[in-house]
């Protein structure tokens, strides 16, 4: 099976496109730049992840609608897309949700997501603020630090912390 490669390469060699964050890199970038040293209390800024829900895709016959990967990193435990702490209810064309009828029975059907809060705290920040974070709060302070603790897998450059917002 080929797969296609062109848009991998046009992303790679396009000069707007510095270097890919990982989400372990952006949340080491935030634990530094904020001088976390509780990690059960650490909430990942928003502004690092990608706000716009996917489109929707079908699983058999089912459409699932999933949540942003805003909504995921800082979400705690099981949740579905347009509940009290995820607003605004459901309107994707495509998601059988509708806004009108929260309480219809499309709205029920939908697939639960699992917030990955616990994982940031756990397994990224606990982990890595026992890796010596630098003294000095800076941005390239914490790009160096993060470049020794969460080196880039691709063997490539290291992101700048500056840049881990979405633009």
């Amino acid at each position: 099976m080929k797969l296609p490669l062109g848009p991998l390469i046009v992303l790679l060699t396009s000069p707007s496109v510095s270097c890919y964050f990982s989400v372990r890199q952006k949340v080491a970038c935030d634990i530094c730049s904020n001088a976390v040293t509780d990690c059960n209390q650490y909430n990942p800024d928003p502004l690092m992840f990608n706000a716009t829900r996917p489109d929707p895709h079908k699983m058999g016959s089912l459409i699932v609608c999933d949540a942003s990967e805003e909504e995921i990193w800082t979400t705690q435990g099981k949740f579905k897309v347009g509940d009290q702490e995820h607003q605004p209810p459901e309107g994707r064309v495509g998601c059988p949700c509708n806004p009108d009828e929260p309480d219809g029975p499309s709205c029920r059907r939908q697939s639960q997501q699992e917030g990955k809060l616990d994982f940031a705290r756990d397994k990224i920040c606990k982990v890595l603020s026992k890796k010596g974070m630098p003294t000095d709060q800076g941005d390239e302070a914490c790009t160096e630090w993060m470049g020794k603790v969460v080196p880039n897998s691709q063997g490539g450059d290291v992101p700048d912390c500056k840049d881990r917002f979405e633009d």
